[in-house]
């Protein structure tokens, strides 16, 4: 139970839907699906063009339906035009479809779901869902558990330049957890996470530069 909370905390710290969690990072999936390749600012322009095959269309309107920016908040309108894009290959359709499997916004919770639409989606270029399958797998929840696998997951991640996989694989390094012990890759992951923002992983590099 305790490894449950403890990964919801962090995951909605990184894609934590609007309506629930109120996260700034959930903007990072609004932001990929919308800039630079969505041109339409309106529903009714998004509509059009997903109509025509546009799949960066399909997914804008997902997020106009999940965020309530389609003049209603409609999770099931969301869903739809997210799968919709997910099925025409857009790897943040199926990012945010698998978010809302994993914390039961419209569908059931389902854990699985989430790391099978993650996995598809990672495959596919999408960091942040990356980072989430690694979760998925450091915890167990929904797939078999594999701290070697997370640790892979969470380096690709990391080199996609996604600040919280650097700092959590550097602490994978730290404690031996599924990969060797590294004192020089822990300060170079912390290093990473530090040039990607995450300004608590500068003062833990410094500490560790002093040593």
């Amino acid at each position: 139970m305790e490894g449950r909370r403890s990964y919801e905390n962090w995951l909605f710290g990184v894609v934590g839907l609007l309506g629930l969690a109120c996260s700034s990072a959930h903007w990072d999936y609004e932001h990929s699906l919308s800039d630079p390749d969505v041109h339409c600012t309106s529903l009714g322009t998004c509509l059009s063009e997903c109509d025509a095959g546009d799949k960066h269309a399909c997914g804008a309107i997902g997020v106009m339906y999940e965020t309530g920016e389609a003049g209603e908040t409609d999770y099931r309108r969301a869903a739809q035009y997210y799968e919709l894009s997910c099925r025409q290959g857009l790897a943040q359709g199926c990012a945010h479809l698998g978010v809302m499997h994993e914390i039961g916004l419209f569908f059931s919770q389902d854990d699985e779901a989430a790391a099978e639409l993650y996995e598809q989606a990672c495959d596919a270029g999408d960091v942040h869902a990356c980072a989430n399958l690694a979760l998925k797998y450091r915890e167990g929840l929904g797939v078999r558990r594999d701290l070697s696998h997370a640790a892979f997951l969470f380096r690709k991640a990391c080199e996609g330049h996604h600040a919280h996989s650097c700092s959590k694989l550097a602490f994978m390094y730290l404690d031996g957890s599924g990969v060797d012990q590294d004192r020089d890759e822990v300060l170079s992951l912390f290093q990473a996470a530090c040039s990607e923002g995450e300004d608590w992983a500068c003062e833990k590099s410094a500490r560790l530069s002093a040593e």
